[in-house]
């Protein structure tokens, strides 16, 4: 929900009067997510999200949003599988840190390897 009214927000303010973002969502079962996670199952996972992704483009999307931080894990594996941008939840936040001259951050999330979660702007 806060994803949703956040985006409608920024439409509305770019925008102006009564416009709103024209979105599709797909959501998954997260008790499902979550028991993968916890197995360690991240390929059943990540085949989870891809097909998400698929069916999203499928639909016309113009472009992807991850809407949980742990599954950025697989982000790249996500982009690749479709022909449409993925905003990817570090790379948002890497440019609101430049764009406000932060210099020195915290962040908390889920530990993976420099290759399996990066930014293209640190």
């Amino acid at each position: 929900m806060l994803y949703y009214q956040i985006i409608n927000e920024y439409v509305k303010d770019r925008l102006g009067w009564h416009h709103s973002a024209k979105s599709l969502m797909y959501s998954v079962n997260f008790q499902e997510i979550k028991t993968l996670q916890h197995q360690g199952n991240w390929d059943e996972a990540t085949r989870i999200m891809i097909d998400s992704a698929q069916k999203l483009q499928m639909a016309g999307a113009d472009l992807i949003v991850i809407c949980t931080n742990t599954m950025h894990k697989m982000a790249q594996e996500v982009e690749r599988s479709v022909c449409i941008p993925l905003i990817h939840i570090a790379d948002s936040t890497a440019i609101e840190i430049v764009k406000d001259g932060i210099k020195k951050i915290a962040l908390l999330g889920t530990s993976c390897s420099f290759n399996d979660c990066h930014s293209n702007i640190l």
